[in-house]
């Protein structure tokens, strides 16, 4: 992709955000919304960079990683003790409802250890108003498909520029 088509995304990615938070009634001003645009997209711009290519993606010696809980937890731990996640307990509040019991020496599949060990200083440097910001844009983005024909024109003008679509998607 050439450059200037890269910028061109990118300024369309941030009038697609300050658009649909304007949309869905957000009442803070134009110049905090494109400022939170810029942190959203710096975000997602580190993510992207710890992201694996795409030739290794499907590497199972890379992306599976057989771990017991308490070993993830040390893992986790020994790349930063600050992370503050006891793993044990989330993952039995993950499964309470089901009747599964996490133990220590429960089993567990990582996929990914390699993005783990990046995105968790990501995570701890990243303010949380701007992960809220995220998650909040990217539920949004899914629910549009879902709500007014306003959001859906907010999406497809993106869309356009993204992919060149020319004609929204049919209901």
């Amino acid at each position: 992709m050439a450059p200037e088509n890269f910028t061109q995304i990118i300024q369309s990615y941030k009038t697609f955000i300050v658009e649909l938070a304007i949309a869905l009634g957000s009442v803070e001003s134009k110049d905090y919304l494109e400022s939170a645009a810029i942190d959203i997209i710096q975000f997602e711009t580190k993510l992207a960079n710890i992201t694996r290519p795409a030739n290794l993606m499907y590497d199972p010696t890379i992306t599976y990683n057989p771990f017991t809980v308490e070993d993830f937890q040390s893992f986790v731990d020994s790349t930063d003790s600050t992370f503050g996640i006891e793993w044990e307990n989330f993952l039995s509040d993950v499964v309470s409802h089901s009747g599964i019991e996490i133990r220590p020496n429960q089993s567990l599949m990582v996929l990914g250890k390699d993005y783990i060990e990046k995105l968790i200083p990501i995570l701890l440097s990243t303010p949380s108003e701007v992960m809220s910001n995220y998650i909040q844009v990217h539920a949004a983005v899914y629910l549009s498909k879902f709500s007014t024909t306003t959001l859906r024109e907010i999406k497809f003008n993106f869309t356009k520029v993204l992919s060149g679509q020319k004609v929204p998607p049919t209901l």
